[in-house]
């Protein structure tokens, strides 16, 4: 469960597919896709940041 109270719902869902699946290969897909066509700068930062852990 996600430990912070979340006031943007569409970083909530993107933490929520992160935690459980943070590896599985649909997720890739869909992080390559928030980090670069999302309009919201806060998820299109998550998923910039998660695919540069990943890529680590």
């Amino acid at each position: 469960m996600i430990e912070e109270r979340e006031n943007n719902p569409r970083l909530l869902a993107l933490k929520i597919i992160i935690k459980p699946y943070p590896n599985a290969r649909e997720t890739l897909p869909l992080f390559h896709d928030r980090a670069e066509n999302e309009l919201d700068e806060q998820v299109r930062e998550c998923a910039k940041n998660k695919l540069a852990e990943l890529n680590s």
